[in-house]
């Protein structure tokens, strides 16, 4: 599969997206590279870092979500921003969308939580792809009316630097990845 950013640039893989729009992947591997052994994994991270997040102080306070499409058939669409009542909000809206080949979780530059959705394949004048959605998740300082939101309101949102808390779940999750390849090689050594 080759991918493309929005210049019309070929990429190689899916996790170049991610570092294309300046995130820094969670992940040892991105999902679109996983086979069935590392896609369990991948999976096993997710699970760590929504639990993780859940757990995060400043996730649990407004959240603000922009949605860019980046895929080959979508790439012109708009941009849509939300404000989301914290992370069980955010669980909910996520199952909007189309994310049947997964999703991966990333660090902006700027500290945002990014989560790439990598949905359905088609064939758009002659190239394959899939629908492919990014979204950039920031806590915030705001509450009131929640849902779409207009992308002025959305700038003017005042936000809270998660960073270091984005960045002490990803190393959470790397110890936990350690610990449970460590066991399940303890447990390999045994049936020996």
């Amino acid at each position: 599969m080759k991918y493309q950013d929005n210049t019309g640039a070929e990429l190689n893989s899916s996790d170049d997206i991610l570092k294309t729009m300046d995130h820094e992947s969670m992940h040892r591997t991105p999902i679109m590279e996983c086979d069935d052994k590392v896609a369990a994994i991948h999976e096993k991270e997710v699970e760590i870092i929504f639990d993780r997040l859940y757990k995060a102080s400043l996730f649990q306070s407004s959240l603000a979500v922009s949605e860019k499409y980046i895929d080959t058939a979508h790439k012109d669409k708009p941009m849509h921003y939300y404000l989301l009542n914290g992370m069980d909000e955010l669980d909910d809206y996520m199952y909007n969308y189309d994310f049947k080949n997964g999703c991966d979780f990333g660090i902006s530059k700027e500290g945002s939580l990014s989560i790439a959705l990598y949905g359905s394949s088609y064939e758009y004048r002659k190239i394959f792809d899939y629908t492919k959605i990014l979204l950039c998740i920031d806590p915030v300082e705001e509450t009131g009316t929640y849902g779409e939101i207009t992308k002025q309101r959305y700038d003017s949102l005042v936000r809270k630097d998660a960073r270091t808390q984005l960045h002490s779940i990803k190393t959470a999750v790397e110890k936990k990845l350690k610990q449970i390849c460590k066991e399940n090689h303890k447990e390999y050594e045994k049936r020996r």
